[in-house]
C-alpha cells in the first residue's frame, strides 16, 4: 500500500482477511486497539490474547477453541496476525512467530519448520 498512514493499511489488512488475531502484553493500545475495532466495524471475527495474563502453555489451545468456535470461516481462511510493537513489547515476535508456527502443524497434522533458519530465511527475503 503506498499511504504511510498505519491505519489505512491496518483496516487493508483487516478487510482483505477472514479472521484476525492481536496479540499484546496488556490491554491493546494504539495500532492494536484501532485492528480490534476495525474487525468490530467489519463484523470480522477477531481474538484479543494478552500474553500476560493467558499462559504461554495455554495460548495454543486457546487460539485453536477460538478457530474452532468460528464456524463462519472458510476451510482455507486468511488470517491477519497483528499486535503490539516489538520496540514496546521486547520478544512478542518471537512468541508469537512460535505460536503460529504449533497452530499451522496442528491445524496441518504436518510441520515443515526448520528452528534455527528464521534468521537465514528473513535476510533471503529482505
Amino acid at each position: 500500500m503506498d499511504s504511510p498512514d498505519y491505519i489505512k493499511r491496518t483496516e487493508a489488512n483487516v478487510v482483505d482477511s477472514d479472521a484476525t488475531a492481536v496479540f499484546t502484553y496488556g490491554e491493546p493500545t494504539g495500532g492494536s486497539l484501532a485492528t480490534i475495532k476495525l474487525a468490530e466495524k467489519y463484523r470480522k471475527p477477531c481474538l484479543h490474547v494478552d500474553m500476560n495474563v493467558i499462559p504461554v502453555i495455554a495460548i495454543e489451545g486457546y487460539f485453536l477453541l477460538f478457530l474452532d468456535r468460528t464456524p463462519e470461516l472458510p476451510a482455507n481462511f486468511v488470517l491477519n496476525v497483528a499486535g503490539s510493537r516489538e520496540s514496546k513489547a521486547p520478544g512478542i515476535g518471537q512468541a508469537v512467530m512460535t505460536l503460529m508456527v504449533k497452530v499451522i502443524c496442528e491445524l496441518n497434522e504436518v510441520c515443515c519448520y526448520l528452528p534455527g533458519r528464521a534468521e537465514h530465511i528473513r535476510r533471503s527475503i529482505l
